[in-house]
């Protein structure tokens, strides 16, 4: 046993690395699609306004996807960097 994760509430060692390590890849990458819908909404939006993927999108939701796809972008760089760490 190498270590107790409180991530996934297990102990992490030789036997069980690379579900851990599995783990760690996967949530990076669903930070990092996040982050890429976001982005993608952000930019959709402004110039399709009428549509109604966008028709009843405030500032407030606007301003709350741009923080969300900023913090999803630095958790998935984490999360990768860890990974990288990891290997």
């Amino acid at each position: 046993m190498d270590h107790h994760c409180p991530w996934v509430n297990n102990c992490i060692g030789m036997y069980n690395q690379k579900h851990f390590v599995l783990f760690l890849l996967y949530t990076a990458l669903a930070c990092l699609y996040s982050f890429v819908l976001l982005i993608v909404r952000a930019t959709y939006c402004p110039t399709h306004s009428d549509s109604e993927f966008c028709a009843s999108r405030t500032k407030k939701e606007a301003s709350l996807d741009m923080f969300c796809g900023i913090l999803a972008f630095f958790l998935g760089l984490v999360f990768c960097m860890f990974c990288c760490v990891m290997l």
